[in-house]
């Protein structure tokens, strides 16, 4: 159903993992994730995701942290390479995850580098950008208002699948949990329908393809910048 990429350990993506791992989420998704091997700082970021559950969704976090032990041990999520080895390069941007696990699935659940409400940090990395080449509709867990970013930089979103409010909510926690109700939205849908809508997303899939391949000539002090044969390559693989 899903494809969610997620290499180094950001409390984020170890709460969304938590979800999907106790909510059983994670047998409909395609899902790469680290496991305390990996060799960053794991600790500080865990303590963020029980932050971000005990903040404002104490009664959904204390049903989810019963299985924190057993999502732990079940660490790591292989996916497109061994992830606990893969270190810190600029390699692993478009040369992971190839257009199998894409066309494998109907949308994404990108998991950008941080979700804080910091309006002149906002930006969108190689994450967002690989579900724009390979024709995926996602949803994004990062800033505030990076949806409406894209559509001002002229990409068009979601709003025919998902519930694209999220995006306006300022607080991070509240966010998450939102794109959280989604998640469990979209994946309870009957598969019939979900491909019926992915199929009239097809066009828009297309326009952002096209948008994304050019973009780097067009205007790249907007957006993160990534060469147009990382781009290419990726789209062609398809």
């Amino acid at each position: 159903w899903f494809l969610s990429l997620n290499r180094r350990p950001r409390a984020h993506r170890l709460a969304l993992g938590l979800k999907l791992y106790a909510d059983r989420l994670k047998l409909k998704g395609m899902v790469s994730m680290p496991s305390t091997r990996y060799s960053s700082d794991w600790i500080p970021e865990l303590d963020i995701a029980r932050t971000l559950g005990h903040r404002d969704h104490l009664d959904c976090w204390s049903r989810l942290s019963q299985a924190l032990p057993r999502f732990l041990s079940s660490l790591p999520w292989d996916l497109d390479l061994d992830i606990d080895n893969s270190g810190h390069t600029d390699a692993l941007t478009f040369d992971s995850a190839g257009a199998s696990a894409y066309r494998n699935t109907y949308f994404s659940v990108v998991t950008e580098s941080s979700i804080r409400n910091d309006a002149d940090d906002l930006f969108i990395t190689e994450k967002t950008c690989k579900a724009l080449v390979n024709l995926h509709p996602f949803l994004l867990i990062g800033h505030c208002g990076t949806l409406g970013r894209l559509r001002h930089l002229g990409f068009r979103t979601f709003g025919s699948l998902f519930d694209e409010s999220y995006d306006g909510i300022e607080r991070s926690s509240h966010r998450l949990w939102r794109i959280f109700d989604e998640i469990d939205r979209v994946c309870s849908m009957d598969r019939n329908v979900l491909h019926d809508r992915y199929e009239k997303l097809l066009p828009d899939l297309i326009h952002n393809r096209e948008l994304m391949l050019e973009f780097p000539e067009r205007r790249e002090e907007e957006i993160v910048k990534i060469g147009r044969a990382s781009c290419r390559k990726e789209c062609r693989s398809r």
